[in-house]
């Protein structure tokens, strides 16, 4: 069975629950407090969530992880193999949004435990959000009518921004409700919804 270490509320490890749900597949969650990653840090030499163990294979970082879920269950492939434009269009959404989308969140969630902010990046979050909108405006999902890794990596992110159940527990998610407006957008909430009702491991 895979063994995934966690946190909990935390977007990067829902990709993978998300991931692992759509494809069928088992996991054993191992749930650690925010403030303790000993156990993470001895398996896998660093001390971030997820962290997925398939026998003795260990995989750190969620896109990566995502990628080997799609090698060793390919049913529903995340990354499609029959379309290479589609493909390619996952991977730049998919590098775009964890090489840049998540920048101003991550300064935004530094400052705001300094009670301190930057006008800026908050336009630019917010700036970003009706692109999800407007990219909606041609499918299902975020690259048409069809399921891909984009979605799943986007999600989680958009969902906590979107959240309205119990109280969440970290200043980044504070921040993702508090800038992005993801509620204006009635596509983006719709998918989002969509996205919610689909299984998860």
């Amino acid at each position: 069975m895979l063994r995934c270490h966690a946190i909990p509320y935390s977007a990067n490890v829902d990709r993978v629950a998300l991931a692992a749900g759509l494809k069928g597949l088992e996991v054993h969650w191992i749930v650690h407090p925010y403030e303790e990653r000993t156990e993470v840090e001895r398996v896998s030499g660093q001390t971030l969530v997820p962290v997925l163990e398939d026998g003795g294979t260990v995989i750190s970082d969620s896109p990566r992880i995502l990628r080997y879920l799609d090698e060793i269950a390919p049913d529903p492939l995340l990354w499609p193999d029959d379309d290479p434009v589609l493909r390619a269009r996952v991977d730049v959404l998919v590098e775009w949004f964890n090489g840049v989308w998540k920048g101003p969140p991550n300064a935004l969630e530094a400052l705001w435990k300094q009670d301190r902010t930057d006008d800026a990046l908050e336009a630019q979050l917010a700036g970003w959000t009706p692109w999800f909108e407007e990219l909606l405006g041609a499918g299902e999902y975020l690259l048409g009518d069809r399921l891909t890794a984009a979605d799943v990596v986007i999600w989680p992110f958009l969902r906590y921004a979107a959240w309205d159940a119990e109280p969440l527990p970290y200043v980044f998610e504070h921040v993702l409700q508090q800038v992005c407006g993801v509620r204006d957008h009635p596509r983006l909430m719709a998918w989002i919804a969509r996205m919610e009702a689909l299984p998860r491991a």
